[in-house]
């Protein structure tokens, strides 16, 4: 299987993005795994993941993230965006739909 950086050998452009997620992965793996071991060691029921939701909302929060939390009506979801204003004109945008 190819990486999705051999899809367009002339985009630089793209490039640069993976480097740069390579770049805040690796200066926050630590945290990370951190959050994940939380995680996996306090197990929740589904629709009851309340102290899951509120590591992972108040993680991304510090991140500078701006949370809503009880989003759809569920105490347990929540949405989490960046301030899209202060992003470059086409820079690229990233949606993630997360279940744990």
């Amino acid at each position: 299987m190819s990486h999705p950086r051999d899809a367009h050998p002339r985009d630089t452009d793209m490039d640069s993005v993976y480097a740069r997620i390579e770049q805040e992965v690796a200066a926050r793996a630590e945290r990370l795994w951190d959050v994940s071991l939380a995680l996996h060691h306090e197990p929740e029921a589904a629709y009851e993941e309340h102290r899951a939701a509120r590591l992972l909302a108040d993680e991304l929060e510090h991140e500078g993230f701006l949370v809503e939390r009880g989003a759809a009506g569920l105490p347990t979801a929540f949405v989490a965006r960046t301030d899209a204003a202060a992003a470059p004109e086409g820079a690229p945008r990233v949606a993630l739909l997360m279940e744990w």
